[in-house]
């Protein structure tokens, strides 16, 4: 632990953001004194590189979240609270990039793909960057014998929401009772879908 502080490791990510805050957001990109097509080069390759695969932030997370699950230790949770950083951060990169494409006709928008709760592409989707939830949510529809029951207590009945801010990973979508709703919706805005 103490050779993680010592050594900045944990903080590496903070000089980046500062040295490149300009990828961030797309009014910053907008406004940053860098060659039109040196921003463009930037965006689609930053957007192919998230075409080919999942990007490690998100796997390194998952990972961290089932080795911290199976044997909670200090530093895996600290990695676990890193790579949810990274991931975020990633996600805007990839937000102001397409931002900035779209803005110049470059790429069409994209509609927001939701994944129905408890299908095979959600489970994948959540394994990925939550393989805990993906776990208790799995063990919660084979003890209800259907997957229409809450992703959380298996109540039933459960209506499907969507994040109304989508996270840097995961499904961005779940189905909840109305109680668990009333949870949920304290910390993350919601909309049935």
């Amino acid at each position: 632990m103490q050779a993680l502080q010592v050594s900045r490791y944990l903080g590496l990510w903070h000089e980046e953001f500062e040295r490149n805050a300009w990828q961030y957001h797309v009014a910053m990109m907008e406004g940053h004194n860098v060659p039109e097509d040196h921003k463009r080069k930037y965006c689609e390759e930053l957007l192919a590189d998230q075409k080919l695969g999942q990007n490690r932030f998100v796997l390194n997370h998952g990972f961290y979240v089932g080795l911290n699950a199976e044997h909670p230790r200090k530093y895996f949770a600290l990695q676990v609270a890193l790579y949810n950083l990274l991931a975020n951060f990633h996600a805007r990169r990839i937000k102001a990039a397409t931002a900035w494409l779209e803005r110049r006709g470059l790429l069409d928008p994209a509609p927001r793909r939701l994944l129905r709760p408890h299908s095979p592409e959600w489970f994948a989707s959540l394994r990925e960057w939550d393989p805990k939830q993906a776990a208790m949510t799995a063990a919660a529809t084979t003890v209800a014998g259907t997957f229409n029951v809450c992703s959380i207590c298996a109540d039933d009945p459960a209506r499907d929401y969507a994040l109304v801010r989508p996270p840097a990973a995961g499904p961005g979508t779940i189905r909840l009772c109305d109680d668990c709703f009333g949870i949920q919706s304290i910390d993350n805005s919601l909309e049935p879908f």
